[in-house]
């Protein structure tokens, strides 16, 4: 498990998977450098032309080099010939390393720029926004862009500001920005029909909750699934019931579990001291749920889960969340920096 920076980790697991050899001192790829040596490189360069890059289609970096040959020069250029990074997308930052690092072995500039209407990269562009105090993307357009917008910058400023400002994402100024996960409050599939996850805090659902939830998937004829994250999921949603769905779930007192958004999703908790012998935290209640109910519709980089268990067994698996937290002997501890799922 890497904790902090893991940029690192698709280079590390190709040193595994290819068997390649390690430095005179190992540990120098993951700790701070010994004295008098730098990092060991552990880039691209060393690896195989047979090393796998994409797992999901079984693309080789041989399979990458050979297409960029041909012409290749964008991620979306890689991604229609080789299919590497359509599937999970896991894949992305090691495709974009094989592709930088043979565009400078052919003396061709490597372009960072987010799109035609932005010379800046993601990264810049944050900074922009963050120091001018920029609200809107029209106005982040006329200071630093031109055109337009495309369908590349505009969620991709939507997710910046609504990182840097945590404004209503849909406001006015910001619908146009945000794709129809954040319009129809669920979460398109690959077949085109959306799910919908009700938030259930802490993993919390009423008799007459339970009820509600199994009355509109029957009405609407929807797949059901308890989720990992103590959710009912509701899956095969059409896009004209949309409205409907929520309207009902509204009244039986259920609200969006931002399962589509780059936000917080949930806390999941186990039973705490109230029902469980070796709980020796109450939280089902008073950690979990008011956790969740507190960060509730925060905008953030990345999605946050949030786990809290009550005692050492971890049934809520708090070490591989956001941010988890348990009851030692004397003090609560809390772990932060890690996701999983």
């Amino acid at each position: 498990m890497l904790v902090g920076d893991t940029s690192d980790y698709g280079n590390l697991l190709q040193l595994v998977l290819n068997a390649i050899e390690l430095p005179e001192n190992p540990d120098s790829l993951i700790l701070p450098a010994h004295a008098g040596s730098g990092k060991p490189s552990i880039g691209v360069d060393k690896l195989p032309d047979s090393a796998q890059i994409c797992s999901c289609f079984d693309v080789s970096k041989g399979d990458l080099i050979a297409a960029i040959n041909k012409g290749c020069h964008t991620v979306a250029a890689l991604k229609a010939e080789t299919k590497a990074g359509t599937g999970c997308g896991g894949c992305i930052p090691l495709v974009t390393q094989v592709l930088n690092a043979e565009l400078a072995k052919q003396g061709i500039e490597v372009n960072n720029n987010l799109c035609e209407h932005f010379a800046y990269s993601r990264q810049e562009l944050f900074h922009l926004i963050r120091v001018e105090g920029i609200k809107t993307f029209d106005e982040l357009l006329e200071k630093h862009g031109q055109g337009y917008g495309c369908e590349v910058c505009k969620p991709t400023v939507g997710s910046l500001l609504a990182s840097c400002w945590n404004e209503y994402i849909l406001k006015p100024q910001h619908t146009p920005l945000q794709d129809s996960n954040d319009n129809f409050l669920a979460n398109i599939q690959k077949d085109g029909t959306y799910s919908v996850i009700p938030r259930s805090a802490g993993g919390e659902i009423t008799p007459e909750g339970l009820v509600a939830v199994g009355r509109i998937a029957r009405e609407f004829n929807l797949y059901t699934k308890i989720t990992g994250s103590q959710r009912i999921g509701l899956f095969g949603a059409q896009k004209d019931d949309l409205p409907e769905i929520w309207r009902q779930l509204i009244e039986a007192g259920f609200e969006t579990g931002h399962a589509y958004a780059k936000a917080l999703r949930m806390a999941k908790t186990c039973v705490g001291s109230t029902w469980c012998r070796y709980g020796r935290w109450r939280q089902r209640r008073l950690r979990g749920s008011k956790l969740e109910n507190r960060y509730k519709g925060i905008r953030t980089p990345h999605k946050m889960k949030f786990g809290v268990s009550g005692c050492t067994r971890e049934c809520a698996k708090r070490r591989v969340k956001t941010l988890g937290s348990s009851p030692p002997r004397k003090a609560g501890t809390c772990t932060c920096a890690v996701t999983a799922g």
